[in-house]
Formats: structure tokens, sequence, C-alpha cells
């Protein structure tokens, strides 16, 4: 059985699986958990383990890195429904696994993946900047808004700038 899934995890993509099933499992658990230290700790340690394991290009995509674990924990703290929750989560989980794919060249059609990924994340920041707008200073909300589409705009014109040479 362990010569079987060790066979299975040689195949990029469904170690690609395994690494999105492993960061929503994550990120459950610490919802689950009632987001105390310990269980968002555990999350940011194991996504960043999971994120750079192979270390291929690992601050290429910082940016959308960080991103994606700020939307992740501004969805655990938003949602609490379980049906959002569990929406939300899959969507965290697929955007991980298009990022990963991405970085670790596993798609075939990385400018498109690259596309699909950066606009789950701007959606899904402008979905938590509206949410939670009433309960930050608008000056606040509106600079880390500023900040987060600056890093990720730069960062996608420098990797279509790098696709283009």
């Amino acid at each position: 059985m362990a010569i079987k899934l060790k066979l299975r995890l040689l195949i990029p993509q469904s170690a690609l699986l395994l690494k999105a099933i492993l960061f929503g499992g994550l990120l459950s658990y610490a919802k689950v958990e009632g987001m105390g230290w310990a269980p968002v700790l555990l999350f940011g340690v194991g996504a960043v383990a999971l994120y750079a394991n192979p270390a291929l290009r690992p601050i290429q995509f910082a940016a959308s890195f960080a991103v994606l674990l700020m939307l992740a924990w501004g969805m655990m703290v938003t949602f609490t429904s379980p049906l959002l929750w569990g929406g939300a989560m899959l969507a965290a989980s697929f955007l991980f696994a298009v990022l990963i794919g991405v970085k670790d060249v596993l798609f075939v059609y990385r400018k498109e993946w690259h596309y699909l990924l950066h606009l789950g994340l701007v959606y899904g920041t402008l979905i938590l900047f509206f949410l939670r707008g009433p309960l930050l200073p608008p000056p606040v909300l509106l600079a880390g808004l500023f900040a987060i589409l600056f890093f990720l705009i730069r960062e996608y014109l420098d990797w279509i700038c790098l696709l283009n040479i």
C-alpha cells in the first residue's frame, strides 16, 4: 500500500491534488478549532511548507501566495455559515492548486492559468473588502486594498513581460 502511494505521488498532478487537499484540510482545521493561535500557526507553517516544496522559484510568486494566505485568513474570520465557509474553502484550495501548478510548471497553458489565479485573488480580495468594510477604518482598509492590488498587478505584469521576451 505504501509503495502504491509513493508511486502515485511521483506523478506531479497527484502531488498537486494532495497539496490542495492538505491546504484545504489545514484551513478547515484552523476554522473548526476556533481561530486559536496554535491552529492558525499550524495552518501558516503547513501552507508555507506545501508551497516551498519543491523550491522552484518560491520568490517569483510570493505576492500571490501572501495574498492567498491573507484571503484564506479573512475568509476564516468573515464567513460563519457552513455553506459559505465550504465554498470559500474549496475556492481557496483551488487557487492554491493553481498557484502551485503555475509555480512548478505543471500546467501547459501557464499564462491562462496565471491569469485565472490573479482574477480569483483580486475577486476574492474585493469580496472581502466590501464585506469587512464597516469593521475597519476607511484609510486602513483602502491602504491595504491598494497595497494588495499593487503587488498583484506588479507580479502579473512582471510575469507576462518575462513570458513575452
